[in-house]
């Protein structure tokens, strides 16, 4: 059994696979999960077929997917991590289901494993995001870590949600599928057995509005990329909430640029270059 697994789904994103692929892996992920929502997942596997070929990655398509068929927008992501959980449980102690502009960060230690022995007696560990924003970049640059260096400060709210590493046999996957559109899932899932805390052991029970830490894991959030991404990407594609991601005033909400931070940069930047 492996000890901790990640999975995503991803859609226009190729640019950025195999960056996000060998930091995790660099800081302890052993399986990584993933579902393409692209129309042609032809460049996707191709761009994976090194990790495919190795047993690091399984690959799934979510178009022409017949366990997606039909089902509205709202309801693709929270049934793709239902599958993920599905396919993990059994096979893995510890689980995270985030996106592709989502990276997970230990510290000071560079392994996410040393950290969570602490929380056995958990279901989950909530993980607080420090949003990033496009560090004045206009068009798409090469990397993530290495190019977006600008974040906002601690205190802003976006920095208040979390996203969960879990054990997956402990989620409630018949009420995965509730409250569908409300951006819940994948922050935070209900629990059959268990409960939800922060790294300071403290009970977590929503997935917005709580106390921002980061004394041994955080999520860097590259939650607009460049100007491009924003437009071509993220403002078409819309949130899960059915609600467009598009004007400029959503872009100025998200662009944060207050705080210099390299940390990611200087200790994994080399590995993903």
């Amino acid at each position: 059994m492996n000890y901790l697994s990640i999975g995503a789904m991803f859609k226009q994103e190729n640019d950025w696979l195999d960056e996000w692929v060998r930091y995790h892996a660099a800081v302890g992920v052993e399986r990584f999960y993933l579902y393409c929502h692209d129309d042609e997942p032809r460049v996707a596997r191709r761009m994976l077929r090194p990790y495919i070929d190795s047993g690091q990655v399984e690959l799934e398509t979510v178009v022409g997917n017949r366990l997606f068929d039909g089902l509205p927008h709202a309801a693709i992501q929270p049934a793709v991590c239902r599958e993920i959980i599905l396919r993990a449980t059994g096979k893995t102690r510890w689980l995270a289901v985030v996106d592709l502009d989502e990276f997970l960060l230990p510290r000071p230690c560079d392994d996410l494993r040393a950290i969570l022995g602490e929380y056995e007696r958990y279901a989950a560990l909530t993980v607080n995001w420090r949003i990033f924003g496009s560090s004045g970049h206009l068009c798409r640059p090469r990397s993530q870590i290495n190019d977006f260096l600008y974040r906002a400060e601690d205190a802003h709210p976006m920095n208040r949600f979390v996203k969960s590493i879990f054990r997956p046999e402990k989620v409630d996957l018949s009420r995965i599928m509730e409250r569908l559109g409300s951006g819940i899932i994948p922050h935070k899932f209900p629990y059959k057995d268990g409960i939800a805390v922060d790294e300071r052991h403290r009970p977590v029970d929503r997935s917005h509005g709580n106390p921002f830490t980061f004394d041994k894991i955080g999520m860097n959030h590259y939650i607009v990329r460049s100007y491009q991404d924003f437009r071509e990407v993220k403002a078409p594609r819309g949130r899960l909430c059915g609600r467009p991601d598009h004007d400029e005033k959503r872009w100025e909400q998200l662009d944060r640029n207050e705080v210099f931070d390299d940390d990611i940069a200087r200790r994994f930047g080399d590995i993903v270059r």
